[in-house]
Parts: C-alpha cells; structure tokens; sequence
C-alpha cells in the first residue's frame, strides 16, 4: 500500500459516518439558531420600520397601495403628516404633559424606593422580609381596578385633571416593584463598608450619602427607567384621570387621530415615530447602568 493510500485510508477514518454526522447536526443547529435570531429581529425592526416609513407617505397612498421599499418611498416621500401632525392637533402639549408627568414620577419613585429599600435592607424589624412580599404583591392588582376608585378621590380633594393627580397615580403603579428591586439591590452592598464610615464617627446618615448610595447607583437607573416605561406608556390611568383634552398625555392623545369613520394613519404613524424617541435615547444613553443594576441587584 503506498503513502497516499494509507493517508486516504486515515482520512475516511477520521470523517466516518459518525463524524459526518455531528458535523451536519453542528451545521443544522447553526443554521437553526441562525433563522431563530433572523424571525426575531426581523420581528422586532419590521413595526419600527414600517411606522417611519409609512409616516412618509400620504394617507391615501397607505389606505389604497402602501409602499414597503425604501427606493419606492424615496420617490413619494412627503412630510405633510408630520406637519399636520402639530397643526391640526394639540400635539406639543402632550408631549410636554408626558415629559412633566414622567419627570415628577421617576425623581419620586427613585427617591422614595431608594429610602424605603435601604431602610428595609439595614433596619431590623419583625417581620421586615413578609412587608418587602407584601409590597411586591400590591404591584399585582391591575391598574383597572385602582382607577376608578383614585377617579372619585381625586375629584373629591381636586386632583382631577391636574399632573400631580397623573403623577401620584404613576407613583403608586410603579413604587412596590421599584421598593421591592432596591431592596433587593441594597442586599448586594457590603455592611463592611458602611461599618467602617461608623468606626470612624459618621453617622448612619453619612454611610448612606457616601457609600451606599453611590453604589446603588446602578439599581436606581434600571429603577428610573421602569418608572418611566411606566409613566410614559399608561393609558388607563391616563384616560379616566385625565378627561380634559388639552391636560392629556400621549398614549390617550393617540386615539384622536382615529375618528369616528376614518383613521389618520399617516399622522398616527408620524406621532408613533416621536413617542418611541425618548424610550429609545434614555435606554441608549444608560444601557451600561442598567445591565449592571439587572446583573447586580439582579433584578
């Protein structure tokens, strides 16, 4: 048998019927997780995509023939529904109405589950672990069920139709889990450090300011940004505490571009676009804060 026999007898060897066939499962699997990704990006960019696009073309041309393709859309672009859609309706306001009403929510949400969590976290009480479940599980009722009640309360002591009254009722949807994931966070903070600040003569106080709070700092981001989602994406709340027109916010205020016969949906498309911009640059700007406040606290 020569050398080349013998090489070729090795190789048939080494890639026999089984090793084959683990490379095609390796192949199949890779090929699997590669279509799996591609449907689920596909799935995710695709609503995005058609909203910016369609925000571009007139309202016409989406009811009868919509275009998908940007070299088709380049050549009938219009930006008439963006126009129309800060003059033919109170759009401004609103925006500025969610913006006010989720500011006052997360700088109050943020402060007090900050305290509450620490608190929950450093002082000892009977029965401190059954409260932190207990908080938690208030944030199972749904909102539904709060609105109505906070509707009459709030129209006895004049909170009806004011950001404050939106705010406050943000603040209750949002603060058991926000007290819940601090608490959780505090308890991945080291005493040691604190109880140094303590052997040194500063108080409780000082170990919070100077070593417990910035270390939770990444906790309260991803609880700043839960608040928001919170406050910014309501509309139940919104559309019973909020019954007059100009005092709305946005996701209320999306319901005046369908009308009794006819949907705007250009309009509606181009005020979609805008929304989605604040999610977006806050979730961007703090992506690292939030990631190590999911993997610290894990939350």
């Amino acid at each position: 048998m020569t050398l080349l026999d013998r090489l070729a007898t090795r190789a048939s060897g080494l890639l026999g019927p089984d090793r084959i066939g683990y490379q095609e499962k390796k192949r199949l699997q890779r090929v699997s997780l590669y279509v799996v990704v591609g449907v689920t990006i596909f799935a995710f960019f695709f609503p995005i995509y058609w909203m910016l696009v369609a925000s571009l073309q007139s309202n016409d041309l989406i009811i009868k023939s919509p275009l998908y393709w940007p070299w088709e859309i380049l050549s009938a672009a219009t930006v008439e529904s963006w126009v129309r859609v800060f003059t033919d309706r109170n759009f401004s306001r609103w925006y500025l109405n969610s913006l006010l009403v989720a500011g006052i929510s997360i700088v109050v949400t943020v402060a007090t589950a900050t305290l509450a969590g620490y608190g929950l976290t450093r002082v000892k009480f009977r029965g401190r672990k059954m409260f932190a479940r207990l908080i938690l599980f208030s944030y199972m009722f749904p909102p539904i069920l709060l609105a109505f009640p906070q509707f009459q309360i709030w129209q006895d002591i004049g909170l009806l139709n004011t950001y404050w009254g939106i705010a406050i009722a943000h603040i209750a949807l949002a603060l058991p889990f926000s007290i819940w994931a601090m608490w959780k966070f505090f308890q991945t903070v080291p005493i040691a450090y604190e109880e140094a600040v303590w052997m040194n003569g500063g108080t409780r106080f000082h170990s919070f300011k100077d070593v417990a709070l910035p270390m939770a700092w990444p906790g309260m981001v991803a609880v700043a940004i839960f608040t928001f989602a919170v406050s910014w994406n309501d509309f139940t709340m919104a559309t019973i505490l909020l019954p007059e027109p100009r005092m709305q916010t946005l996701p209320p205020a999306i319901q005046t571009f369908q009308e009794q016969n006819f949907v705007f949906w250009g309009q509606m498309m181009a005020a979609s676009v805008l929304i989605s911009i604040p999610p977006f640059v806050l979730v961007y700007k703090l992506q690292e804060s939030i990631l190590e406040g999911f993997k610290t606290g894990g939350l």
